[in-house]
């Protein structure tokens, strides 16, 4: 496949992943959430800077979290780190290294259980 065609189907299934999403949430209104425990949390950037302190912060409160980036060496630290040396449970934390298109259609299917922290550029790029 040549270079306009992958960017052709980046940028439709980008389109489709917000037009996903915004039917998702259209008319909702955002919920408080008192307490983090037992819930699932994406964090975009988590490997490192404020998105591995928001893990750090989330982990204490007892949620589980799935820290998102675009480098698989960047997330194995942060899960040794978060795991080894500062005792967090391993099986409260996940990495995923995914896309753009990927995170969009990640956030679709686990909206109604899981709250997101959109910290990485990557993901404020499409939204602007």
């Amino acid at each position: 496949m040549d270079n306009f065609s992958e960017t052709l189907i980046t940028i439709v299934s980008g389109f489709t992943a917000v037009a996903l999403l915004l039917l998702a949430f259209l008319g909702k209104k955002p919920k408080h959430i008192s307490s983090l425990k037992d819930k699932h949390v994406f964090i975009t950037g988590g490997s490192s800077g404020i998105g591995f302190a928001l893990a750090k912060l989330c982990l204490s409160q007892g949620a589980y979290v799935t820290l998102v980036s675009k480098t698989h060496a960047k997330l194995v630290n942060a899960q040794e780190l978060l795991t080894k040396t500062m005792g967090f449970p391993s099986d409260m934390i996940r990495y995923e290294v995914l896309s753009l298109t990927k995170f969009l259609f990640a956030c679709f299917q686990y909206s109604r259980k899981s709250v997101f922290l959109a910290n990485a550029h990557f993901v404020c790029r499409l939204l602007m």
